[in-house]
């Protein structure tokens, strides 16, 4: 008998918060038609959404580069590496997730010659100890580092340029992402 009576008891609890839980969205409701309330739902957002607007900026806030800015390399059929420094300014933990892309169509070679020559190469993006990853955490106020590793594949033409951009894309902030171009020459290795 005291389980039916607390199953009861339970029941109208439901419904009775379910009834003041819609009396109140119907209150809201009423209250944000009026002009009065779109003056208080404009300084809501100002209260409430600038300051976790301003807070997530702060948060997202990074450098990518080429270590001691050497972002123009030759390589020869066995490869190269590129040593690549990224950097958290913001104020939190940052995550990003790592890409490789040949942009060849929209770069422009070191030595002024034309891009429609330009080759795709082998791009491979690994941790300091040789390990492909895809994402990087980077404690606030740190710097990671990391490897982008470059090869032509078999056959690919001597003295041919290539553009990779590297892109991390952070997880935590919505549309945020830094770059930088690498920058690559396929030399002859019978004149190195």
């Amino acid at each position: 008998m005291v389980t039916k009576i607390t199953f009861q008891k339970i029941k109208h609890f439901k419904q009775a918060f379910s009834s003041a839980v819609n009396v109140l969205i119907v209150s809201l409701y009423s209250i944000l038609t009026t002009a009065i309330s779109t003056q208080l739902a404009v300084v809501l957002v100002f209260v409430f959404v600038a300051p976790i607007a301003y807070c997530q900026s702060s948060n997202c806030q990074g450098v990518l580069k080429v270590a001691k800015d050497r972002n123009t390399k030759s390589v020869s059929t066995n490869g190269t590496y590129y040593a690549m420094e990224i950097s958290n300014t913001g104020s939190a933990t940052a995550i990003y997730n790592l890409n490789a892309v040949n942009v060849n169509s929209s770069c422009t070679n070191n030595d002024g010659t034309s891009t429609s020559t330009n080759v795709n190469l082998t791009i491979q993006i690994v941790d300091t100890n040789l390990q492909t990853i895809s994402t990087i955490s980077i404690p606030a106020g740190e710097t990671v580092r990391f490897l982008v590793s470059v090869k032509p594949p078999i056959g690919t033409p001597y003295s041919k340029w290539n553009c990779t951009q590297i892109i991390a894309t952070s997880t935590s902030c919505a549309g945020y992402s830094i770059d930088t171009t690498l920058h690559t020459l396929v030399s002859d290795p019978t004149q190195e």
